[in-house]
């Protein structure tokens, strides 16, 4: 997903025993401060029967949609997927700063609240049930990713 992310790398070389080590790659939640904002749209509907196995062309669908509703705003890394028919999306705005965005999405929920939002794709029109931002907490998520690394490489490459 596009954002500020902090990526720390660590190398455990305790053991010299081991032609390999393993690499912990820790990746941080998106700052609180950043202007993209994720948001979810609920849409009453048969997911399966309403993209029809066009999944790239109800994405390109989606993209021209929401632009044409909201020309001020930026949509991307759109994905959609079954669950009634869900889209999420990043929305930012061209100030790019964190007020704008949340302004955007303020605007968004108030079209969600007076239902002003509807699908229509593959002659089938789906109305949004619910609207919502992202509500993953801010905290660190961490993962660790271990790759096996040769010496020789790990050796050239501190080098």
């Amino acid at each position: 997903r596009k954002g500020s992310y902090v990526l720390t790398l660590s190398l455990d070389t305790s053991d010299p025993a081991y032609d390999t080590y393993d690499l912990e790659v820790e990746i941080t939640e998106q700052s609180p401060d950043s202007p993209l904002q994720r948001v979810v749209f609920n849409f009453d509907g048969d997911y399966s029967s309403f993209v029809d196995q066009d999944s790239e062309g109800f994405s390109s669908y989606l993209k021209t949609y929401l632009q044409e509703k909201y020309p001020d705003y930026y949509f991307d890394d759109i994905d959609h997927y079954a669950g009634s028919i869900v889209v999420e999306t990043t929305v930012s705005t061209s100030a790019a700063t964190r007020e704008d965005t949340l302004a955007a999405v303020s605007t968004i929920n108030q079209d969600a609240a007076n239902s002003n939002l509807q699908l229509s794709f593959n002659g089938k029109t789906a109305k949004l049930s619910s609207f919502s931002e992202d509500t993953k907490p801010k905290s660190s998520n961490v993962v660790a990713i271990v790759v096996p690394i040769l010496v020789a490489f790990m050796l050239v490459g501190a080098a």
